[in-house]
């Protein structure tokens, strides 16, 4: 089979895919998500629902700028905004530059490693601290993106779709 017939076959799956696997995720109740924190986040984020984090895997590049997506249209356009509830903690990485407006719209805090600004060359004593205490947190999931990385488990999937 060719490249090009498999990506075909594979964009058709993904329809299925979808709606497959949509029935397998569901957002646990605010209480359960309190209980199940890991014990170093119940101290200052005890209000965090939800993480999110972004890493890249090789993928072929549209050649239309307006199919690349980036990490905020990507936000927008596959539902967490629906479902995180109103007013609860979000916790991300330095790389979600613009999300806080997406979630303000939803009265929700994002909580993430304080930049350092254009007008000041050095971060604060203050910022220093909350980005330790923020990273400290963030090597919880940290290892879990390694893991899938680490275990090849996307290369695996792409590879028997492709053969």
């Amino acid at each position: 089979m060719s490249l090009s017939n498999a990506s075909k076959v594979f964009k058709k799956s993904l329809i299925t895919i979808d709606a497959f696997v949509k029935t397998l995720i569901y957002w646990p109740d605010k209480d359960v998500i309190k209980k199940l924190l890991p014990i170093p986040f119940r101290v200052r984020f005890n209000n965090v629902q939800s993480i999110i984090d972004c890493f890249e895997i090789e993928i072929e590049k549209p050649s239309d700028p307006v199919k690349q997506v980036s990490d905020v249209l990507l936000l927008e356009s596959c539902g967490f905004l629906d479902a995180i509830p109103s007013g609860c903690t979000v916790m991300a990485d330095g790389g979600f530059k613009h999300v806080d407006k997406l979630l303000c719209q939803k009265q929700c805090k994002l909580v993430k490693p304080p930049g350092v600004s254009s007008t000041t060359a050095t971060a604060t004593k203050l910022e220093v601290l909350e980005t330790k205490r923020i990273a400290s947190l963030r090597i919880h999931f940290e290892r879990v993106i390694r893991r899938v990385r680490e275990f090849n488990y996307l290369n695996s999937i792409v590879s028997s779709t492709i053969t």
